[in-house]
């Protein structure tokens, strides 16, 4: 239970100890998200690099073979 002004009250009361928290005393999560979005940013151009190359090889694989007169 938290005392404001000498009523109880069972709810959290702004700017009372222990009661709700104003949205400028949260900490800034900006910073942690940000840093999260370029983690999965890194990781997904990575897959792409590793993708990519695959890609070319069989595209590299498949031309050899027309030019070879092999089927497609």
């Amino acid at each position: 239970m938290t005392t404001n002004s000498k009523i109880e009250t069972t709810l959290p009361t702004r700017g009372v100890a222990a009661g709700w928290r104003d949205v400028w005393d949260d900490p800034d999560d900006h910073a942690e998200l940000r840093a999260r979005a370029e983690a999965i940013e890194r990781r997904q151009m990575a897959r792409v690099e590793i993708i990519g190359r695959r890609w070319q090889r069989q595209i590299a694989a498949e031309q050899a073979r027309r030019r070879r007169g092999g089927s497609g």
